[in-house]
């Protein structure tokens, strides 16, 4: 393996743990401080440390082209991230991330609705086996709280999706961190809004929560999107949605050790399920995509 590939393999696998453990500090952030201004925080930082790269490298800063960075920075940016931390401020880490990440499935169903494509039967078995793991973790949401928890992060996961779909169809080629940059501070803009709407701004602040609090902000929505962006554009798409899917299994993991709270067992067997089910869909998406080039070059 040249030296170079391997490079970049270890900056996704860098990336995967950064934001596998990125979900304890969030944890302790949306418990102590109110969701809709560390939400307009977390974004709000992200957006001014991808600036500073721009800045520092001397890249172009200007708006991306066209408006639809704006309504995918709503979608897979705003959406997602507040979803998330109302989801986390109810919910177990375990339990949202896993359902934050059925993002895949909802992805399928906005690129079919919006796109036009198909799922091949393959496709189509895999999901629904992450959507019987679904029904696994879905087995112990219990409380009011968890069942809050539970709806915020598959909301949040369809967001994400959402965004992930009218990025496709934007087809922007520019730089991504630039992208990234904007998109983000379009999100910030709503998410401050519906903080001076709807927030609370005291917070229960002490050094834990504030390094939780800038960790998130400036590495987890920040240096790690920066991370991100060079591992699409040097690896392999299914390589890396491949990588991405062990996000929620170090997320449980760093909580349990962190935090002390293991995830319930149907959980846990859920979460490998879902996984395991959304890992399949990708294969099947590779195997259908090398299919279809053999068609195209025997015609």
């Amino acid at each position: 393996m040249p030296s170079s590939q391997a490079r970049i393999l270890g900056l996704l696998v860098l990336t995967v743990l950064v934001w596998g453990y990125n979900w304890v500090p969030l944890k302790i952030a949306a418990v102590a401080i109110d969701p809709f201004w560390f939400s307009a925080w977390r974004v709000g930082g992200g957006a001014l440390a991808l600036f500073a790269v721009l800045a520092l490298t001397r890249r172009s800063a200007a708006p991306p082209p066209g408006r639809a960075f704006i309504t995918i920075g709503l979608a897979q940016v705003a959406g997602l991230v507040l979803f998330s931390t109302l989801a986390l401020r109810f919910g177990g880490v375990a339990t949202v991330t896993a359902l934050i990440f059925t993002m895949p499935l909802w992805t399928a169903v906005f690129a079919y609705v919006l796109l036009g494509e198909r799922l091949s039967r393959a496709r189509i078995a895999w999901l629904l086996i992450a959507c019987a793991g679904i029904g696994l973790i879905a087995s112990e949401v219990r409380t009011t709280a968890d069942v809050l928890g539970a709806l915020c992060a598959i909301a949040g996961g369809a967001s994400w999706a959402l965004g992930n779909v009218l990025q496709r169809r934007a087809a922007y080629r520019i730089d991504a961190v630039r992208l990234v940059a904007w998109q983000q501070l379009a999100a910030t803009v709503p998410l401050v809004l519906l903080g001076a709407a709807f927030g609370h701004p005291e917070a229960h602040l002490n050094a834990g929560v504030i390094a939780a609090a800038v960790f998130a902000a400036v590495v987890g929505s920040g240096i790690a999107w920066l991370w991100w962006g060079i591992v699409l554009r040097e690896l392999p798409a299914n390589t890396v949605a491949l990588g991405s899917f062990a996000i929620p299994v170090v997320a449980a993991l760093s909580a349990w050790l962190q935090l002390g709270t293991p995830p319930a067992p149907l959980t846990a067997l859920g979460l490998a399920v879902v996984v395991a089910g959304l890992a399949g869909s990708v294969a099947a998406t590779a195997s259908d995509e090398r299919r279809e080039a053999r068609a195209v070059e025997a015609a």
